[in-house]
């Protein structure tokens, strides 16, 4: 690369010049053949393309990764969630299960209590006897 500026920008080294043609756009003249720097030139656009494409799909590759992270992280958080309201529920266990075993000793208590009173004497008495209404008695037969 000794024929080349070293200050040059990327524009004036795309531009053909008189000596390389216009075939062999931005490679040094060697004095070779024109027909392989056209295919050669051919080849590069043909690579930067495909690069040009596997940056595409380098970038849409980020994304589904971080897509899937994002939904693993909101479902972690999620479990953690559940995680807290079940250890919870837990904690409430024992002091529910005490109040229960209250309750039942008190009901039995009270079951014993009342088996062991004597029950109170009850004396049956007959109903009284309604009468029935007596019918008025007849109107007095004035025809003959």
């Amino acid at each position: 690369m000794a024929g080349l500026d070293p200050k040059a920008n990327v524009t004036q080294l795309q531009r053909p010049t008189a000596a390389e043609g216009a075939g062999t756009a931005g490679l040094p003249p060697t004095g070779g053949d024109d027909h392989m720097y056209a295919m050669l030139s051919q080849r590069m656009t043909r690579i930067e393309t495909e690069f040009g494409g596997l940056k595409r799909i380098q970038d849409m590759t980020v994304l589904s990764v971080l897509g899937v992270g994002a939904i693993v992280i909101a479902l972690l958080i999620y479990g953690l969630t559940r995680i807290d309201q079940v250890s919870e529920r837990v904690s409430k266990i024992p002091s529910e299960i005490s109040a229960d075993l209250r309750d039942i000793s008190k009901t039995l208590a009270e079951s014993i209590t009342a088996a062991k009173q004597q029950p109170p004497q009850v004396i049956l008495m007959p109903a009284p006897q309604q009468q029935a209404p007596q019918a008025p008695p007849p109107p007095p037969n004035t025809r003959r």
